[in-house]
């Protein structure tokens, strides 16, 4: 029951008592129940600041789900300001997402993926749903960092302050208290809030929110002796009849049945109960932690009188008898590894992709960045870690990895561009179809214009890779008509593009490689009479070589990061439609850099060319610049305040300037200013600067749910011309 004034006055009448015979009595042994309730439970955090200010010492914490975070926390050493800022510093939707830095991601990634909006697991060939909306991975590491300190601690019973935290067994809804074990791990089951983070594996069984049965261990601290229990309920309640009006709402009255069904008993056995007012927010309240740790501080000074003759009771004269340090070992040298075993992945390729060798030395944040640069290929469900000391001072790092059963995805994202137009994308990509190692990714595109593309991949890593690429693209769009008869001509373009190749990647971000090409292209016009005119029509043999080195943080609106793009091909064969055709050869070149100054302001300079060896006597596939898209195909090239292929020739120079601010969150303006020069040598004659065109550009970004929006407003000084773009949704 709350702590009644009556209580309050009796603790005060008896504390000369408890002075006098402090010798032979025994202060009271206080304990700390925090609930459980997502985003609420950071009222958890207000209320410890002020149980420390009136000089409570807790002697035993338990907690369930964000009251086991929050509590752990605190048993572990961290002060509540502590805690306030560390919670404070989090992104939660990255953090809750594990989006890992892209850095982390696969070179085959960044090249055909970061393209679609929702995954869905492919089992027993049947498209289901997500255990969660993440593994989980992230919570576990960043626990594992803060908690390294106290890692060696197997019974929680010895931590500066006693603890428990209590999961739900998925299988059979029973509770399970955790008072031993690695606390990162049991920390993180109690938290694995269902449909948010997957099940955390312990000792073979697999654990969910412990707020499913037991969300206010009230029970559990009384069983531990304590003689005062302070109870944080930040937990839900019972709604009443008129507010369950649909399906939804049912079935959340029912779940809530065994969370909250017997409140009312375990307030009863409460010394002091807090309630803090956060009724206005949810679970998911994480860009509400000021305001609901403010909401937590109120309410626990309702009760600070109260706090106050506690701290008497149990004779603390100083707050700072009981402030703890938190003392983190650097470095920690490693000289054994422990892995279960893996059914897909050796030993040794683990540790190859993790960079892992005998006698390293590393700390938690090092092996963090290692664990993600290995769960970013989403292959395992969780990884799972913790060092062991051994008895010459070395360690054991031991890995439990749990394999990710579901090897295929459906994955499903939108686009609309001035080129393509719309289009609804569906990616199927499978691992381990044919051997260890190999990735397969399928789209196909439906929309205004039919695409698909095809991805065979065997990543070898540092070794050599190899992998197919078959590509179809067809559009249609209006084109200046060179011959002046129109205005504009309604070009078709269908290209369908086949590329087996070699590669090389180095460490995630840098790539070369060699490939052999085949390539259709048909590009023609109708008429006014509906007759089909012909500008191509022929098969191309092709040779090539590639270096790509990709290291923007963000693929779309980038804020840091280096871009090389650069290609030799050899046209070596031609089906030859107009009979015309003589071998010749391209070089392109693309190099950019993006730097984010004073944290709003990005500035964005890219600088590429191209020019042609020997006599490209098809014209198809002279460099044309003009227009605004993504994926160009062939020798496209985008260009702020000309048409699509508007500037055509055998050689081109470009460079451009686009200076982003960020004016809110995920909301940017920009201006753009590109310059190019087209011409049949590029050089002529040391006059490069001569002629050249120019474009400006007005842009304004969101970076949505369903990716990025952008509105442009384009402009040439050249011949006075404006052109809008809308552009929403990741480019495929």
């Amino acid at each position: 029951m709350k702590f009644s004034g009556f209580f309050y006055l009796l603790l005060l009448l008896m504390f000369p008592v408890f002075s006098q015979e402090k010798s032979k009595s025994k202060p009271p042994k206080v304990g700390l129940v925090l609930s459980g309730g997502g985003a609420k439970g950071f009222a958890h955090i207000g209320v410890l600041k002020v149980l420390e200010k009136s000089g409570v010492k807790i002697d035993y914490i338990g907690g369930t789900s964000m009251g086991a975070v929050v509590g752990a926390l605190y048993a572990s050493g961290y002060s509540p300001e502590n805690i306030d800022s560390i919670i404070r510093a989090i992104d939660f939707p990255t953090f809750l997402q594990d989006k890992f830095a892209r850095s982390q991601t696969s070179f085959f990634e960044k090249q055909y993926g970061e393209k679609t909006l929702l995954t869905f697991p492919v089992r027993n060939k049947k498209v289901q749903l997500p255990k969660a909306i993440a593994a989980g991975q992230s919570v576990y590491n960043g626990l594992s960092l803060l908690l390294e300190h106290v890692n060696h601690i197997q019974d929680f019973k010895k931590l500066p302050i006693p603890f428990f935290c209590i999961g739900t067994n998925i299988e059979t809804g029973k509770k399970k208290v955790f008072e031993k074990g690695y606390l990162p791990a049991v920390v993180r089951a109690s938290a694995s809030l269902p449909t948010l983070l997957d099940p955390m594996m312990i000792d073979g069984k697999a654990y969910i929110d412990g707020g499913i049965s037991d969300n206010f261990p009230v029970d559990e601290m009384q069983k531990k002796g304590a003689s005062i229990i302070i109870g944080v309920n930040v937990q839900g309640k019972l709604e009443k009849y008129k507010d369950v009006s649909t399906v939804i709402d049912v079935l959340n009255q029912i779940v809530n049945y065994q969370m909250y069904g017997n409140d009312a008993e375990k307030i009863k056995k409460l010394t002091i109960h807090i309630s803090p007012k956060i009724h206005d927010f949810s679970v998911t309240s994480f860009d509400n932690i000021a305001k609901i740790i403010d909401l937590g501080e109120q309410s626990a000074i309702d009760h600070q009188k109260e706090f106050e003759a506690i701290a008497k009771l149990q004779q603390i004269n100083e707050v700072a008898a009981f402030h703890r340090k938190v003392i983190r070992a650097k470095k920690y040298k490693v000289s054994q590894f422990s892995m279960n075993n893996l059914n897909h992945y050796s030993r040794a390729y683990i540790l190859g992709k993790l960079k892992l060798k005998m006698g390293d030395s590393l700390s938690y944040n090092e092996l963090n960045t290692k664990i993600g640069d290995l769960a970013s290929s989403k292959d395992f469900n969780l990884i799972n870690y913790n060092f062991k000391k051994k008895k010459d001072g070395s360690y054991l790092l031991k890995f439990n990895m749990e394999e990710n059963n579901v090897a295929s995805h459906i994955r499903l994202g939108l686009n609309y561009d001035p080129i393509y137009k719309s289009g609804f994308l569906m990616n199927f990509t499978s691992k381990h179809l044919l051997q260890k190692n190999d990735i397969l990714s399928a789209d196909i595109v439906i929309g205004d214009n039919i695409r698909t593309n095809f991805n065979y991949f065997v990543d070898n890593g540092f070794y050599t890779s190899y992998g197919v690429n078959s590509s179809f693209t067809k559009f249609n769009i209006a084109v200046p008509d060179i011959t002046n008869v129109v205005t504009h001509i309604d070009k078709n373009y269908i290209d369908f593009t086949t590329l087996a190749y070699l590669q090389t990647t180095y460490n995630k971000k840098f790539a070369v490689g060699i490939g052999l090409e085949h390539k259709f292209l048909e590009l023609y016009t109708n008429t006014l009479s509906m007759e089909t005119t012909f500008f191509e029509k022929s098969n191309y043999l092709n040779s090539l070589g590639y270096i790509k080195l990709d290291t923007y943080d963000k693929k779309y609106f980038p804020k840091n990061g280096f871009l090389v793009d650069g290609e030799f091909k050899w046209f070596m064969n031609s089906s030859d439609y107009w009979d015309n055709f003589t071998q010749f050869s391209q070089a392109t070149l693309k190099l950019a850099a993006v730097k984010t100054m004073f944290h709003k302001l990005t500035a964005h300079i890219t600088v590429d060319g191209g020019v042609t060896l020997g006599s490209n006597t098809t014209d198809q596939f002279l460099y044309s610049l003009g227009g605004y898209g993504n994926n160009m195909i062939n020798n496209h090239v985008g260009f702020y305040g000309y048409e699509f292929e508007t500037l055509v020739n055998h050689s081109y120079l470009k460079g451009e300037l686009e200076l982003r601010y960020e004016i809110a969150k995920d909301h940017t303006i920009a201006l753009a200013g590109n310059y190019a020069r087209t011409d049949l040598d590029i050089y002529n004659g040391g006059k490069v600067f001569q002629d050249i065109k120019s474009g400006y550009a007005l842009m304004y970004g969101y970076n949505s749910i369903l990716g990025p929006i952008k509105i442009i407003n384009a402009w040439t000084p050249d011949v006075n011309r404006n052109i809008w773009y809308f552009c929403v949704g990741m480019s495929f």
